[in-house]
């Protein structure tokens, strides 16, 4: 692992956005609200983003596993691996954003201990996942028994390149996601999908279906199930993405997890 800061050569080109426009567009609009004195894109990728919030005058790093695909050499970048200790000092930023990349780590608990180490008491977190609870995704879990498309040997060698952090290791949800991050010391204030997905409505019967049956149970078992959420709009009827906005509170966290 480096520690030092890295800079790529100018490569004459916009550096290639890894996640989807509405996301970044979304995920900016988050951390100028947040007025942050200063902010951590990880994985930052070829650096697309914290490219954007340093034109827009933030003090914007990058930080990712793979130097090579660095693309903003204006971006303070360090090369670091979230399913280790990143190479930043306990509650150095104002805000820290981390688009799509949960999923990719062997152990996602651990990455989100990290953002929760690095932002301060007060601070800002963004997240994007993939939104597994939608009820397109549950459709094609129904259908299928996979969150996500499965991985051949071959697959693995030719589109992934051998390395297991471009894949989606954890597919995980948001009930998951919101007990990993209030471990860390993260509360959830709001939840957001990227875009609509209107040809999701076609599947409004099986959508009824759903509602009729949950709605059923005693109010203690819907709370239990967290419905109130996983039912809301931004979950059960989002995009391809949810969007997690968190804060961290002025006291320590209460535990970790193992």
């Amino acid at each position: 692992m480096m520690d030092g800061d890295t800079r790529k050569a100018d490569y004459g080109c916009e550096p290639v956005r890894l996640a989807f426009a509405q996301t970044h567009d979304k995920a900016f609009a988050f951390v100028r609200t947040a007025r942050p004195g200063r902010v951590l894109d990880v994985p930052c990728g070829a650096g697309a983003f914290a490219l954007r919030l340093l034109r827009a005058g933030i003090d914007a790093h990058g930080c990712d596993i793979n130097p090579a695909i660095n693309q903003a050499p204006e971006v303070p970048f360090k090369q670091g691996d979230l399913t280790k200790r990143l190479p930043y000092d306990d509650e150095s930023f104002d805000v820290v954003t981390c688009m799509d990349g949960i999923e990719h780590l062997e152990n996602p608990y651990h990455g989100v201990r990290e953002i929760g180490r690095l932002v301060r008491p007060g601070g800002k977190v963004f997240i994007s996942i993939p939104n597994y609870l939608s009820i397109e995704r549950r459709m094609k879990f129904l259908l299928t028994g996979c969150f996500t498309k499965p991985v051949t040997r071959e697959m693995f060698a030719e589109k992934f390149g051998g390395q297991t952090f471009m894949m989606h290791l954890s597919p995980i949800g948001y009930p998951i996601l919101k007990f990993a991050l209030e471990q860390a010391g993260l509360r959830v204030v709001g939840l957001d999908r990227e875009k609509v997905k209107p040809r999701q409505y076609f599947l409004w019967p099986l959508a009824a279906a759903i509602r009729l049956y949950t709605a059923l149970w005693p109010a203690r078992t819907r709370r239990r199930w967290w419905l109130h959420e996983t039912s809301s709009r931004a979950i059960f009827w989002g995009g391809n993405t949810l969007l997690v906005l968190a804060e961290k509170a002025g006291q320590p966290a209460l535990g970790h997890v193992p």
